[in-house]
């Protein structure tokens, strides 16, 4: 089975097309509670002789609008609270992160794939602050103004060079992924 047939399968929609996470949620809930609810209408049928159809239709029918409105309202006020705030949060921290802002992500959830991710990304954030602190760039900076006097053209290429370094550490880069501005909101 090929890629675009597994996210058919599993998104109930065509790779081009984007959903929320809390509509394919709540969709998923409402058909499973129609599909329940369809399968109890013919064990009533079955178990309760002389029902009429009609009756057992429209009466399941009611049962399944109300409960499946109920349950997509619910769960997409709830993943949209407990998934979607977060992961946005999470998106325009690495935004941040990709235009220089090298600075840990605070942010508490109680969902553990979440935390996973955010401790990730603690982790990424920290290990590309191990580059070459400031302090080494500034000693280096100040050595060579001490040589300055004695190799003037020697030092200012290595001053120049310097700066390059020192501006490459602080902005990464200035683009953004969506082009210019900020991030996309998808949501």
């Amino acid at each position: 089975m090929n890629t675009q047939s597994v996210s058919t399968v599993a998104g109930a929609v065509s790779p081009a097309t984007k959903v929320s996470l809390s509509f394919l949620a709540s969709i998923w809930s409402a058909s499973a509670i129609a599909v329940s609810m369809g399968v109890y209408a013919v064990f009533q049928y079955y178990s309760t002789p002389g029902s009429a159809v009609m009756d057992l239709f429209l009466k399941h029918l009611w049962h399944v609008l109300v409960l499946g409105i109920m349950i997509y309202v619910l769960l997409w006020f709830i993943l949209k609270k407990v998934l979607l705030k977060p992961i946005q949060r999470i998106h325009l921290h690495l935004y941040k992160v990709s235009t220089g802002r090298i600075e840990p992500l605070e942010l508490e959830t109680n969902v553990q794939e979440l935390d996973t991710i955010v401790k990730g990304i603690n982790f990424l954030v920290g290990r590309m602050g191990e580059g070459v602190p400031d302090q080494e760039i500034a000693a280096i900076r100040e050595a060579v103004m001490k040589l300055h006097d004695t190799a003037p053209s020697e030092t200012q290429e290595i001053l120049e060079h310097l700066s390059r370094l020192n501006e490459m550490m602080v902005a990464p880069s200035r683009k953004s992924p969506h082009g210019a501005g900020t991030p996309e909101k998808s949501w």
